[in-house]
């Protein structure tokens, strides 16, 4: 229904050559009449309703008394994921009250308010910001949209958790960079969820007592999309190294214990190549401590094939992480595997941590230096693949 309405609204579908009746709102028992006589043939009758001066209304509320204790919860975007994975997450992370659900539209943001319980729908994100009774905003819109909406959350004075990206260029980067410094209580998390997985805390306490350099790799059998889906457009998107591959760079700096100093990517080419070779890349990473991470995002696998592996190889230590559903580790001799009951990539540890640095007024789970340089990172992987050289991470 929504989306006929849009087409309808947009002037994509035309139905006027459907329309065989018109009536006045104050006429509708003549429509009626028409609808019920079996001598006079419709097809189509509209209603029409008089002009109106009034401002159409952008919030509504929905429970009219407010759930007791917990902190105050403003959600931006209300995409799939958000519904099917963040939200259920953060409502088993402890007392939340869920303020205002936002959404372009405005029918998919009450659909979303009504079923998780929150008090307030709206199509207006201003309406989220300025609410003081909103202690964090959690923003989950498209990629080109974060930077913008995690500025004007931290200058309301906001906690804000951004799925990933954090934002598409430099100068995003920088703006945000700026605001840093002067946050108080309220901090900025990146939804890099895959190093608070069971699997990422188990590697990284393994090679805990390795004083040597790591090499980490990790592959994305990334599956391929369309080359005009929204997420392949730099504009809107950043593109998929920009968008995802991010997971990984991330991750890396928690493996490795460093943040990275340098990038440098390669894709594939050549004539057969295709329109949009980002996805199909190998990025090489060298971390602060001499560690070194190679990331294969590869986008022409076939999709049943498991789609993430990591490998941790350093201090005579190995370890393998198997699409996040189990690891193995080998040292001195002994190979042992721990295997999950499910794939777990991090997502509700990551929002219980959240939560509880919010509660508690402890610092961010994951540190502003740790964002810069895996958002920075990616950023510059796609400057190397354009430009064929390295780049320093400042």
């Amino acid at each position: 229904l929504q989306a006929v309405l849009d087409l309808m609204g947009s002037g994509s579908l035309d139905v006027a050559p459907l329309i065989s009746h018109r009536f006045s709102i104050e006429d509708a028992d003549k429509a009626y009449r028409v609808v019920e006589s079996a001598a006079e043939s419709s097809l189509g009758i509209l209603l029409q309703y008089p002009e109106t001066e009034s401002a159409p209304q952008r919030t509504i509320e929905l429970r009219a008394s407010p759930a007791p204790g917990g902190l105050g919860i403003g959600w931006i975007g209300l995409g799939g994921f958000a519904r099917s994975t963040l939200l259920p997450a953060l409502k088993k992370a402890g007392s939340v009250r869920l303020r205002i659900a936002c959404s372009a539209g405005g029918l998919s943001a009450t659909s979303a308010a009504e079923k998780h319980g929150f008090e307030l729908a709206t199509s207006d994100a201003a309406a989220v910001l300025s609410d003081d009774q909103i202690q964090a905003v959690f923003i989950t819109t498209r990629h080109d949209q974060h930077a913008g909406q995690v500025i004007g959350a931290l200058k309301a004075g906001k906690a804000v958790f951004v799925e990933k990206p954090l934002c598409l260029t430099l100068e995003e980067l920088a703006e945000i960079e700026s605001l840093i410094p002067n946050l108080q209580s309220p901090f900025l998390q990146v939804g890099f969820n895959r190093r608070f997985s069971p699997s990422a805390q188990l590697v990284r306490e393994f090679f805990s007592s390795c004083a040597q350099p790591l090499a980490v790799s990790i592959r994305f059998n990334a599956g391929a999309i369309p080359a005009d889906h929204w997420t392949q457009e730099e504009g809107s998107g950043g593109g998929r190294i920009i968008g995802e591959a991010c997971h990984a760079m991330d991750l890396a700096t928690f493996l490795v214990g460093a943040p990275p100093v340098r990038v440098f990517a390669e894709s594939v080419g050549g004539e057969k190549a295709g329109p949009v070779t980002d996805d199909q890349c190998f990025i090489t990473l060298r971390h602060a401590n001499g560690s070194i991470s190679s990331i294969g995002y590869l986008a022409g696998g076939d999709k049943a094939y498991p789609k993430e592996r990591i490998e941790v190889i350093g201090g005579g230590r190995v370890a393998v992480i198997d699409d996040f559903r189990s690891v193995t580790t080998v040292a001195g001799g002994h190979e042992r595997t721990k295997k999950f009951a499910a794939q777990d990539k991090g997502h509700a540890a990551e929002l219980e941590a959240f939560m509880r640095a919010l509660r508690e007024g402890s610092p961010a789970p994951v540190s502003w230096a740790e964002i810069r340089a895996a958002s920075l990172a990616a950023i510059l992987a796609v400057r190397s693949l354009r430009e064929g050289v390295p780049f320093d991470i400042p």
